[in-house]
């Protein structure tokens, strides 16, 4: 059985941030694979204009493209939207039954995850991978809930990249160099500008 890594986000556009999580991830946990899972619109982020997921996916393509331990999944991109993470996950249960799925996020997003919907259908399935800044964001103890043994949280360098400030950037004329891999500054200016 493989055990897989989901890496939910809209990667509006995909940084060094992202794929330091990812590699982290891979260097440092059980981990046989990290999928990226694009969400072509996120509940959370409603007034936000995203750029079409099939952009997104091939900037993320050409980035991993010589990783075969990291991969895009595509899975919501069918699916009705916005989709809440509890339905992608029962789906991609169904679809790779040989698969074990973790689920990894930000610390900053874990300190609200007994809030999300669905939370209570998806934690009996799936450990939980939390990816903890020094800075110390996650709130102490509160994943106790989610069950002794079904998280674990490690810790990453502190990361002041994010795919708002690229926009930003880009917007104000400013560099994206350093905070984007080379092969896609072009394809970002491009399509963000």
């Amino acid at each position: 059985m493989k055990k897989v890594g989901l890496y939910f986000g809209s990667f509006s556009p995909i940084h060094h941030g992202h794929l330091i999580v990812a590699d982290t991830l891979l260097g440092s946990s059980d981990l046989d694979e990290v999928w990226f899972v694009i969400t072509p619109k996120s509940p959370d982020k409603t007034g936000m204009d995203l750029l079409c997921h099939n952009k997104r996916y091939d900037m993320l393509e050409k980035v991993i493209k010589d990783n075969p331990k990291l991969q895009i999944s595509t899975i919501e991109f069918d699916m009705e939207q916005p989709n809440y993470t509890h339905k992608t996950l029962e789906k991609l249960r169904l679809e790779n039954p040989t698969n074990e799925f973790v689920v990894i996020m930000g610390s900053d997003n874990a300190n609200n995850l007994q809030q999300w919907v669905g939370i209570d259908e998806w934690r009996h399935h799936h450990k939980l991978y939390v990816v903890e800044r020094p800075l110390n964001y996650l709130e102490h103890g509160s994943l106790r809930w989610y069950g002794e043994g079904n998280y674990k949280i490690f810790e990453i360098p502190e990361i002041n990249i994010s795919s708002t400030m690229i926009r930003g950037n880009i917007k104000s004329g400013k560099s994206i160099k350093y905070l984007v891999p080379n092969n896609i500054i072009n394809d970002i200016t491009k399509n963000y500008g």
